[in-house]
């Protein structure tokens, strides 16, 4: 563009080669298991006894929140270092920008294993995990036991559990998980049922109920139930990025 090239450019650098002028800082922070409106709230207590002129944006991404703090680079630095070490739990990790990439480093990190068993998420959950390179390393296998007869098939999910809770339940969830770390011999293990949608919910179960559980060799079976009322991809999203985070928050546990 000749009138950028020959007019606005040589103005630019010229601005920028003035002493007085420094070009702005940028870092961007991601965070997992925090909601925007939290995470604003504990950025603006941990920097509020701070004199600085640092800009703070907030961009959702699937997994997470990315923090992007720019101005001066020396305060940016530090402001940066303090949230990082009081938001520890929250944060993914220095050049990580994605919770399964993160999920994958920290299992590597320890040397553990991971298998999961989904049925409404459909694969999502191994899709994700398997897109990271190295993910071999620390995955396992990924059952998709989309129908009863293969969650009593592969994971041993007994048929009473099926008949007196539903397929959607914290008892056949907590069977999958189990059912997928003795099967798998993984450290980890993670299972996911529920009701994607848009038909098939009940008053006791409405459409976007899942349940998720979490399997492993040093802590008992976890179990958590979650509603989310969306479209059957975001759901996937949703419900996959939410079983991800808790491994990776076991992990910094262990």
């Amino acid at each position: 563009m000749p009138i950028y090239d020959n007019s606005v450019e040589p103005i630019l650098k010229s601005l920028l080669n003035k002493s007085s002028l420094k070009v702005p800082s940028c870092i961007n922070l991601f965070f997992s298991g925090l909601g925007e409106s939290e995470l604003a709230t504990r950025v603006t207590e941990i920097t509020s006894n701070i004199n600085n002129n640092v800009e703070f944006g907030y961009c959702l991404k699937p997994g997470g929140i990315i923090l992007r703090c720019t101005g001066d680079e020396s305060i940016v630095t530090e402001i940066s270092n303090k949230i990082i070490k009081e938001l520890e739990m929250y944060y993914l990790g220095d050049g990580i920008d994605s919770l399964p990439l993160s999920v994958v480093h920290a299992l590597s990190k320890k040397d553990r294993t991971l298998a999961v068993a989904e049925s409404c998420t459909g694969g999502y959950l191994t899709s994700l995990l398997t897109d990271v390179p190295g993910s071999s390393d620390v995955f396992n296998v990924g059952y998709i036991t989309y129908s009863n007869h293969f969650k009593k098939e592969l994971l041993n999910v007994s048929s009473d559990l099926l008949n007196n809770h539903g397929a959607v339940s914290a008892e056949v969830a907590t069977a999958m998980a189990e059912g997928c770390l003795n099967q798998s011999n993984a450290s980890y293990a993670l299972s996911i049922t529920g009701i994607a949608g848009p038909g098939g919910g009940s008053m006791d179960k409405p459409v976007g109920t899942v349940y998720i559980s979490l399997a492993s060799k040093f802590n008992e079976t976890l179990v958590e139930k979650k509603i989310y009322q969306t479209s059957r991809l975001l759901f996937k999203e949703k419900v996959a990025m939410y079983a991800l985070n808790l491994v990776r928050e076991s992990l910094l546990s262990s």
